[in-house]
Order: C-alpha cells, then structure tokens, then sequence
C-alpha cells in the first residue's frame, strides 16, 4: 500500500498538475481519509483498498476497449458494475466456505469502493482536462 502511494505521488509531482488537479486530489484524499477512518473493522478497510483497485483496473481496460470500439456504453458505470459483481462472486464463495461467512454489508463496502474509486479517477481527469483547455 505504502508503494502504491509513493508511485502516486511521483507520478502527480511528474505531471505538474494544476491548481484545480490538486484541489481535486486533496478532496479526493479527505474523502478516503474520512471513510477509511471512520471503518471500524480492519476488513472493511482493506475491501476499500481491493475493490477500488479492481475497478480502475477494469475501468482502464474499458476505456482501453471504448477507444477502439463504440460498442462499450458508460465505461465508469460498467466498471463500477462488474467489481461490484466480482464482489458478490467472492461473497457466495465465502457462503459455501465452513470458515467464512456471507455478509451483504460487504457486497455493499465493495460497490462503495468500487464507485469511490471510479468517482476519483473521474474528478482527477475532469480537473485535468479543465487545466488543459
């Protein structure tokens, strides 16, 4: 985790980002701040982390697919809709599993973090474009 953050702060001090970027970011970074905190279990937190992760990884490879092919509708919501499913998937595991337990409260942590993440990958390219034009 540690390095995940150290490689997103070199790559924002690399792209000199603008006022506006930073802004964003800083609000992105209270928001995450202020759930991560207030998780009182340290699951919760680390499905913040996970399903954040698998959704920007499968927002990027849709974006990747838009920029070849018109047929990929709303890339975020999509995105945000398959971690969330990768999440059910992985809580009906756990139903079948003598020494895990299903819990529809982390179907719902994962779709947050799924959406917190797609959400701030989306502010942080509005607020770049923005200092573009």
């Amino acid at each position: 985790m540690v390095l995940i953050g150290v490689a997103i702060v070199v790559q924002g001090l690399r792209s000199r980002p603008g006022s506006a970027e930073i802004a964003v970011a800083l609000g992105v970074a209270t928001v995450y701040f202020m759930v991560f905190v207030r998780m009182g279990i340290a699951e919760e937190r680390t499905h913040l982390i996970e399903y954040g992760i698998v959704a920007l990884l499968i927002h990027a490879a849709l974006n990747e697919r838009a920029m070849q092919s018109p047929h990929v509708p709303a890339p975020a919501v999509l995105a945000v809709a398959i971690a969330g499913s990768v999440g059910v998937i992985d809580e009906l595991i756990q139903a079948l599993l003598p020494n895990r337990v299903f819990d529809l409260r982390d179907i719902l942590f994962n779709v947050l973090a799924a959406a917190m993440a797609v959400g701030a990958i989306k502010a942080l390219r509005w607020a770049r474009q923005r200092a573009g034009n």
